[in-house]
């Protein structure tokens, strides 16, 4: 492929990823302390971010820094300066309590990809806020059950939704799991006292759903309730 490539454009091709023939090697991957930490050909590089999709796009960030010149000492500084937006991957932490907010919006690819995330984080419990997902016709009952599937399957602790679909995806994870429990909730105030009163030191909380949910409204009111413990 890369051949092929190489006769259609005319200039430096460089490669990423996790393979040792790639000219930048993304290795390493850990998280804690709100931290994504990670190695890049070696060299350390953290950021305020979480999942292994993020670390990729950050080694590619990485790579055409280097091209441009870069100093990598330059770059570590830079990572760490990042700061996700609200809904887009911002991390709270209060009580003991991690809080990864992604309530901006939900599609059944980054759904699973969230949950995967969630359930490789080295945690006290895995702990999953979802809400619906929007606009996808007539597929929406057969992405909403798979969702379930999922949780079932990679055996996050405790999970809740928020919407229209809860009792597909109870459904879903059952057929998954018999025991799997999905807490449906149609308010979000109620859903704020259920989490926060059930929330304890070393959890980590998913939060993410289409933004018609406004589970952003979550996240602000458990923080606000996490706050209150202090």
């Amino acid at each position: 492929y890369f051949d092929k490539l190489s006769a259609i454009v005319q200039g430096r091709l460089s490669s990423f990823g996790r393979s040792p023939a790639a000219d930048f090697r993304l290795a390493n991957v850990s998280f804690a302390n709100g931290l994504l930490s990670f190695t890049m050909n070696g060299e350390p590089v953290s950021l305020a971010a979480v999942g292994d999709y993020n670390a990729m796009n950050a080694c590619a960030a990485f790579a055409v820094g280097d091209i441009c010149g870069v100093e990598p000492a330059r770059q570590r500084e830079a990572f760490l300066s990042v700061r996700p937006t609200p809904g887009r991957g911002k991390i709270h932490t209060l009580a003991g309590v991690t809080i990864i907010d992604e309530s901006y919006n939900a599609s059944p690819a980054s759904m699973r990809k969230s949950l995967a995330m969630l359930a490789d984080l080295s945690a006290g419990r895995r702990v999953a806020v979802l809400g619906d997902m929007k606009e996808l016709g007539r597929s929406s009952g057969a992405a909403h059950r798979g969702i379930g599937e999922e949780i079932a399957r990679l055996g996050i602790d405790r999970a809740y939704w928020l919407g229209e679909e809860g009792k597909v995806v109870q459904a879903g994870a059952a057929s998954g799991k018999p025991d799997a429990t999905v807490h449906a909730f149609s308010d979000v105030t109620q859903l704020v006292r259920a989490v926060a009163a059930e929330a304890r030191d070393g959890d980590v909380i998913l939060v993410k759903a289409s933004r018609a949910c406004k589970l952003d409204e979550f996240v602000a009111g458990l923080v606000d309730a996490l706050a209150a413990r202090n």
